[in-house]
C-alpha cells in the first residue's frame, strides 16, 4: 500500500468532514487496507474500528471441563488440569499487564510440572492477546538463553527505522522448565498471543500443534 498516495486521496474528505464522527468514519476507511485489529478511533465513548476479524475457533471452552481431568478454573484467565499420566495442562486466555497475580496459577502449575519431571500442555487457542512483556515472562521459563522470535520496524517522521530484533529472555525470577511441552493454538490466537507462539517455537522440547 502506498500510504502517502492514500492519505492525499482521502485528505479532501477528511478536511471537509462536518463532525468528529464523520471524520472518524472516513479515517477508518482510509486505514482499513492495513487489516489491523489494533487500529481504531474513538469519538466520545464510541469506538470506530478500521478492521474486524471473524474466524472460527478450534476450541469449545465449555467442553474443556469435560475433557480435561481435574479441570479447575483458577481465575477468569487461567484454568488448569492434570491427566492420569501426570501431564499438566494450563489454559491461558489473556496476557494481563496488571495485576500480574492473575497469571500466578499458570506459573505455579509450570513449576509443579518442572519439579515432577512431567510434560505440560499450554493452551492459548482462546487467547486474544494482551501484554507482550507478560507473554515473554511466561515463555522465558522455557529458555536458558536469549532467542529472537520476530523482527519489527518503526515508522517515524515519514521514515522506517530498523529492523529490530524482538527476543525472549530467560526468566530468572521463576522456576525454569526443561521438559517436554506442547502449545495449542488456532484462529482465536491473536495479537500478543501470536507473538507468544513465535517465542515458544524457539523453545527446546516443544511440540507445536497447529
Amino acid at each position: 500500500m502506498n500510504w502517502s498516495n492514500r492519505f492525499r486521496e482521502f485528505a479532501p474528505r477528511l478536511q471537509s468532514a462536518a463532525t468528529p464522527r464523520l471524520f472518524a468514519t472516513v479515517a477508518a476507511e482510509l486505514l482499513s487496507p492495513a487489516e489491523d485489529i489494533h487500529l481504531w478511533l474513538t469519538v466520545d465513548d464510541e469506538t470506530v474500528w478500521t478492521h474486524s476479524r471473524k474466524a472460527p475457533w478450534n476450541v469449545s471452552k465449555p467442553n474443556l471441563r469435560r475433557f480435561v481431568p481435574q479441570w479447575k478454573e483458577q481465575n477468569p484467565i487461567v484454568a488448569t488440569g492434570l491427566f492420569p499420566d501426570g501431564i499438566r495442562y494450563v489454559a491461558i486466555t489473556s496476557w494481563p499487564a496488571a495485576p500480574a497475580t492473575d497469571l500466578e496459577p499458570a506459573f505455579e502449575i509450570l513449576a509443579d510440572a518442572a519439579k515432577a519431571g512431567k510434560a505440560i500442555i499450554v493452551d492459548v487457542r482462546a487467547n486474544g492477546g494482551g501484554s507482550e512483556p507478560t507473554a515473554q515472562a511466561f515463555a522465558g521459563c522455557f529458555f536458558q538463553k536469549s532467542a529472537v522470535y520476530a523482527k519489527n520496524t518503526t515508522r517515524r517522521d515519514g521514515n522506517f527505522i530498523g529492523p529490530f530484533d524482538r527476543a525472549v529472555e530467560p526468566n530468572k525470577d521463576r522456576q525454569s522448565f526443561r521438559g517436554r511441552s506442547a502449545v495449542l493454538m488456532g484462529q482465536g490466537t491473536v495479537s500478543s498471543s501470536e507473538s507468544f507462539v513465535m517465542m515458544m517455537k524457539q523453545a527446546p522440547g516443544l511440540h507445536a500443534d497447529w
